[in-house]
């Protein structure tokens, strides 16, 4: 199971994985993801993405980490 917590800090950050599939990833932290065991952040369309790949299921949480 993919654990996505939601990135902690203020302001714009970007997805990862948007930033190297389209080279343009901007969105409010609030809007981001850390995968446990991967680095970066990721928004919610891209950990859904990466779940499916790995035919796995996954969780979002709220508690920043």
């Amino acid at each position: 199971m993919i654990v996505a917590h939601q990135c902690d800090g203020e302001g714009q950050g970007s997805c990862r994985r948007c930033l190297a599939n389209m080279g343009w990833s901007i969105m409010w932290m609030c809007f981001l993801y850390h995968i446990d065991g991967m680095d970066g952040c990721y928004c919610g369309d891209c950990v859904r993405s990466i779940a499916a790949e790995r035919n796995e299921q996954y969780e979002f949480r709220n508690d920043v980490s």
